[in-house]
């Protein structure tokens, strides 16, 4: 599943305002769709933001164990370890639980899911780039 992005639009303004002289904030992109994930990735640090990548939840406990991002953005359909696993694994440590989730799904029922896993925001797919890098900036603000 691929976003419907605005690749074509260089004015975009959420492409615009990288976070230049500022520390830039880690996002760790959860994904098996390896494309989604390398765009996303080439996008969020376009914006200004570090990005650690990870294609499933196991991954993405690996990555947790030598650096703890500012925000996960999980898809929450994926082999080896689902997102709801990730997300019981993320609550029940205390250093990963204080990190903010933005899902990222294709579900139908995607957002009713975020709500019970306790996550606030979530970007459904097919989704514009410029509404995630939005939700991103919302969650980790200046």
């Amino acid at each position: 599943m691929r976003p419907s992005g605005r690749s074509d639009r260089s004015d975009s303004p959420a492409r615009l305002k990288p976070r230049a002289g500022k520390t830039r904030r880690r996002v760790l992109v959860v994904d098996d769709d390896r494309d989604l994930r390398d765009l996303l990735a080439a996008v969020l640090s376009s914006a200004g933001y570090e990005v650690l990548t990870a294609e499933n939840g196991a991954a993405a406990l690996s990555v947790l164990r030598t650096v703890l991002p500012d925000l996960i953005v999980l898809d929450l359909m994926m082999p080896v370890m689902n997102g709801w696993q990730f997300r019981e694994a993320q609550m029940a440590l205390p250093d990963y639980a204080r990190i903010p989730v933005v899902c990222l799904s294709g579900h139908h029922a995607a957002r009713h899911q975020a709500n019970s896993l306790g996550i606030s925001a979530c970007v459904v797919k097919p989704f514009e780039i410029d509404d995630l890098i939005t939700v991103v900036g919302r969650m980790l603000p200046d």
